[in-house]
């Protein structure tokens, strides 16, 4: 039941691609209707124009034997084989004879029912000169009826030369070539369909994936950051590729084969149902042992695959860490303790992997033995029916085809099983995910971020990123629009958390911080990350050009993008690049030193143009010649802009309006650089600590 719940989950992302889903879906009828037709067509070549067979009824008298066919002609009749009057006996076809004994009102059925049944061969013949010809020469008999079809039985044409058999059998010769094109025909409307079923179906299965993959980056986006930090980076990135990747398979290898198997099992059962009832319902017979099995080792394969699926991610989530933290193993020389951590990671994954070839190794092989014990046993009961005059050879040889072909999908559904239990492991881990909705509730209003002037107040704000753990506690502070104020204090004492309740990245748990006299959460969250903008410590700078790193969606022509980089103090370093503001920056920028990187940060922020700037800690990893640089270029950068500096180097804030001292998320002083010196209190003895030198 969970499993269909997913199933139909996955397939509801098909819904806006119906058209091409319903091209696939006719594709798969007209491919698996050709391919049925294939044993059908067989049947009557076999039966009709190689080896027409008949079954001959006794009768009272001729005059019996021509109402009894007169009859036949006129009830509509299931074969297409011609009928003949040998006098005491009719040769009728075989389900020509069944419809004649469902006859209740006709007179004759007891005489029927008790009269001998004795299998005949009869090759019909087209009365020609050359063919009386030779029926004179060798003292033919022909038969026929009373619609003057005319036959000989095959038995008298054993002892004739070939020339003398073609010559008689040409409308056979005809029918077979005729039959032949249609076979033809049928394997290229097959090899057309089959073709379109697959590449539909793949197509809508592409779509369904690039918009799965739209989906749960935009899911990731829209988290809060508390519940990011949750996962660890590895399993999110395995979440979106490798897992979106099982149910990629799905949809391009799974999907199409089930689509396909489904219908030629159903088709096969079908088509066997109405050539022969008798065969049809021992096909069916031999099914449940294979559904049996199936049942049995579905819940073990599906456990093993979520094993699997976990040791993945895990193996996925220790590489990305520890390859982006390589510089710290190098560093600490553990290398040797990162390989024995990976080491027991990866037996792990190996010993799941081992478990599921063993359910596997299992189950493949007796779908393989049950399939062989059924066709054979299928085959056996059906030569037994054909023994006893009941089936026509054609029927037995098209009946082993169909049977063939009716295991052949199951045979190919055990091998995709694999397949599909992983797409609904990575399917159930995907919407697991997708579930767990964490998000920052955006129901504000839309602003113009220009129009902000940027007055802040926080007013008995309180804030914890656990329970119990208050980081913020009553927290209450103004900044005027244009002020530049400064927040310092001891690691932990809260200054980077109020960069982030500012942006909204976290949101308060009690209290109000209003900007422009509106409370943060009646601002469009889009709007309001637009007018308060945070430079922080660690710069993220993505592998693209340093113009793209600088504008992020943004439309500037080069010549402000130049002004904007003089401003900034990075003018010069990037005209040195090899390619300008078209240098691909490497993963992490480590082609560019850390005060570089910083000062294209904050090119980035007047690019977009904020009302409020944060910088939290901006300037604390770059050297006294680069600070001095910033220095020069903030008062450029944060003119007519309300700003929040967050620092723990007491150089860079001597000249903020005012300044805050946090201490365990209160306010324990506060002033200007010079009254908080003369207070001779905490911020008095962080600077002497700094320039006691």
């Amino acid at each position: 039941m969970k499993d269909s719940a997913l199933f139909t989950r996955l397939l509801s992302y098909l819904r806006p691609y119906w058209k091409i889903a319903t091209l696939a879906l006719v594709s798969l009828i007209i491919a698996t209707v050709a391919e049925l037709f294939i044993p059908v067509l067989l049947q009557s070549a076999i039966d009709e124009d190689l080896y027409p067979q008949y079954d001959a009824l006794t009768v009272p008298s001729e005059r019996n034997a021509e109402d009894i066919l007169r009859k036949i002609e006129n009830a509509g009749r299931t074969s297409q084989q011609k009928m003949y009057n040998l006098g005491s006996h009719i040769l009728i076809p075989r389900k020509d004879v069944e419809l004649l004994a469902g006859w209740g009102d006709f007179s004759l059925a007891p005489d029927l029912s008790d009269g001998d049944q004795i299998l005949r061969q009869v090759i019909p013949i087209t009365l020609s000169e050359e063919t009386e010809e030779i029926i004179e020469l060798y003292g033919l008999q022909t038969i026929g009826t009373v619609s003057d079809n005319r036959g000989i039985l095959l038995e008298a044409l054993e002892s004739l030369p070939e020339e003398a058999v073609t010559l008689l059998r040409r409308q056979d010769h005809i029918n077979l070539r005729s039959k032949v094109f249609l076979l033809l025909g049928l394997l290229v409307i097959n090899l057309l369909f089959t073709f379109g079923q697959v590449y539909f179906t793949a197509k809508s299965g592409q779509y369904v994936m690039k918009d799965l993959r739209i989906q749960l980056f935009s899911h990731v986006t829209k988290q809060r950051l508390g519940a990011l930090q949750t996962i660890p980076v590895g399993t999110l990135v395995s979440r979106v590729t490798n897992d979106v990747e099982t149910i990629n398979e799905l949809f391009t290898s799974v999907l199409t084969s089930l689509l396909k198997d489904i219908s030629l099992m159903v088709g096969v059962v079908t088509t066997l149902l109405l050539m022969d009832r008798e065969l049809g319902l021992i096909t069916i017979a031999t099914l449940p042992p294979v559904l049996v099995l199936t049942l049995l080792f579905r819940r073990k394969a599906r456990s093993a695959y979520r094993n699997v699926r976990h040791w993945v991610s895990e193996v996925t989530r220790f590489l990305s860490e520890h390859i982006a933290g390589m510089s710290v193993i190098h560093a600490f020389v553990q290398e040797q303790w990162a390989r024995s951590i990976f080491n027991k990671k990866n037996n792990s994954l190996l010993g799941a992997n081992l478990s599921e070839m063993y359910v596997f190794s299992v189950f493949r092989p007796s779908v393989d033995f049950l399939s062989t014990l059924s066709t054979g046993a299928s085959i056996f009961f059906g030569a037994l029916l054909f023994l006893n005059g009941m089936v026509s050879l054609g029927i037995l040889v098209a009946f082993v085809n169909l049977v063939g072909r009716f295991y052949q999908p199951v045979m190919d559904m055990s091998e995709k099983f694999t397949i599909l239990q992983s797409a609904l492991s990575g399917g159930e881990r995907v919407f697991s995910f997708l579930d767990q909705k964490d998000e920052i509730q955006d129901s504000g209003t839309p602003i113009n971020p220009s129009g902000i002037a940027g007055a802040i107040r926080f007013e008995n704000v309180c804030f914890s990123y656990k329970p119990d753990e208050p980081v913020l506690k009553n927290l209450s502070f103004s900044v005027s629009p244009g002020q530049r104020i400064a927040v310092v204090g001891h690691t932990g004492a809260g200054k980077t958390t109020i960069a982030n309740l500012m942006t909204r990245m976290w949101d308060i748990d009690s209290g109000t911080i209003w900007l422009d006299g509106v409370p943060l959460q009646n601002y469009q969250l889009s709007s309001l990350r637009r007018a308060i903008q945070p430079i922080q410590q660690d710069i993220s700078l993505f592998n693209d050009t340093i113009r793209n790193n600088l504008l992020l969606g943004n439309t500037v022509d080069d010549a402000t993008l130049w002004n904007i980089l003089e401003t900034v103090q990075a003018k010069d370093f990037i005209e040195r690049l090899p390619h300008g503001l078209d240098t691909v920056l490497s993963e992490g920028a480590t082609n560019l030193s850390t005060g570089q990187r910083q000062l294209l940060a904050f090119g980035r922020i007047l690019v977009q143009d904020p009302r409020v700037i944060i910088l939290d800690e901006a300037t604390a990893n770059i050297d006294s010649e680069t600070e001095l640089r910033i220095q020069q270029a903030l008062n450029s950068l944060l003119q007519n802009r309300t700003s929040i500096l967050i620092a723990h180097r007491l150089s860079t804030i001597k000249d903020a309006d005012h300044i805050l001292v946090l201490a365990k998320g209160s306010i324990a002083e506060e002033g200007t650089h010079e009254s908080l010196l003369n207070q001779k209190g905490l911020y008095s003895n962080l600077y002497k600590l700094q320039f006691k030198e």
